[in-house]
């Protein structure tokens, strides 16, 4: 323990909380991909198209976006545990309507409390271990481990299921009891529980700096390929036949146990190293393998990249956010959150739209434009804070 909290600079007084935090963002990395993984089920057991199947996903992330716009307003008149307590348990009910019914209103309104919960503990999560971690690099790096660990155990459970008498429905119901779990330690932590006081670092001055948009527009164009990656991939896979349908089921698991080793590996990077110039790295490689991985036709080439993908997307996220300044603010990182998931809404419903169109391998393809864009982005923040 004492050479976790001087590694991360974190106070033994505030190490129980970090667990407790890091233990609701591992559930958060598990309500995260199931919406994904659920998906394939969902679209078989209720007849859903590629449009509905979209909107699902755009749903879920819709739910996101609020949820990241309330926590930036709702500590201050509330306190932040109240008001994770208050925004974040809907995911209960999202998981179990998801098993009773294929009703598409009701479908999208379980989606949106999944992401509700999810973009309440996002913020709340990133702006707590930022507030009590002096080496926030490292320790959100392991923050995000922690959301790569649960999203990689997952489809794991999905699989697991298919091995009992109630099938994929299995998965959501254990993930509402974890969920419970992480809810019931939230409510006994440390986390403040008092209203939060607007000073200057939760005012909106940082909307006026570069350094802010760019990281923004950064994190926009990832989120956007995040979300497809993870919201389609399963699918593609299989409906390709790319992969078998057993392989195909687990490969959101290989996505993020490599994803969990990239971010393992990022939370021991030194401080000195430039980090600008690590996301631009990164982000190259990312947007080749997924080039490859939607032109291949070979089942070994697609697994090689779906592995280099996961550790190429390891880094993205946390080093973004390590490098905006002032992401202790609720209202920073809720604002810089907000306009990244407006990425993560619109790509996945654009690509079933197209899927439904024109086919899902041409649907996915559309991604290369954010991709495209999120190089341009990074290169740019390179040559800003060269001269700056």
């Amino acid at each position: 323990m004492n050479y976790l909290t001087r590694k991360l600079g974190v106070t033994p007084i505030n190490f129980g909380l970090l667990l407790t935090v890091y233990f609701a963002h591992f559930n958060n990395g598990m309500i995260a991909v199931l919406q994904g993984g659920l998906l394939p089920y969902i679209r078989a057991e209720y007849g859903l198209s590629y449009a509905q199947s979209g909107l699902l996903l755009s749903s879920h992330q819709i739910g996101n976006l609020g949820a990241v716009l309330l926590m930036g307003i709702l500590p201050f008149l509330i306190g932040k545990k109240k008001s994770v307590l208050f925004l974040g348990p809907g995911v209960i009910v999202g998981f179990i309507l998801t098993t009773v019914t294929g009703n598409p209103i009701i479908l999208i309104i379980a989606f949106s409390l999944t992401g509700i919960c999810r973009g309440t503990m996002s913020n709340s999560n990133t702006s707590e271990v930022s507030k009590i971690a002096s080496n926030r690099a490292s320790a959100l790096s392991l923050l995000n481990a922690f959301f790569a660990f649960g999203a990689l155990l997952a489809p794991l459970l999905l699989a697991f299921g298919e091995n009992t008498s109630i099938g994929w429905r299995t998965a959501p119901f254990v993930l509402s009891i974890t969920a419970l779990a992480a809810f019931v330690l939230l409510a006994r932590s440390g986390l403040s529980n008092t209203q939060a006081i607007k000073t200057a670092s939760n005012s909106f001055t940082f909307l006026k700096t570069t350094n802010f948009w760019l990281n923004a527009g950064v994190l926009f164009c990832y989120l956007a390929a995040e979300a497809t990656i993870i919201g389609w991939f399963q699918l593609y896979f299989a409906e390709t036949e790319l992969l078998p349908a057993n392989i195909a089921n687990i490969t959101p698991s290989l996505l993020w146990v490599m994803i969990l080793l990239g971010r393992i590996a990022c939370a021991a990077i030194p401080q000195r190293v430039n980090k600008n110039k690590l996301s631009l790295m990164l982000g190259i490689i990312f947007s080749v393998m997924f080039v490859v991985i939607i032109t291949t036709t070979s089942s070994i080439v697609g697994i090689i990249c779906l592995t280099i993908i996961g550790l190429s997307m390891a880094g993205m996220y946390p080093l973004t956010i390590a490098v905006t300044h002032n992401t202790s603010s609720t209202t920073v990182t809720g604002t810089l959150m907000a306009i990244a998931i407006i990425g993560a809404i619109t790509m996945p419903g654009f690509v079933g739209v197209l899927a439904d169109n024109y086919g899902l391998t041409l649907g996915l393809s559309a991604v290369i434009v954010p991709l495209a864009i999120m190089i341009i982005l990074l290169i740019t923040k390179n040559i800003y804070n060269k001269q700056t």
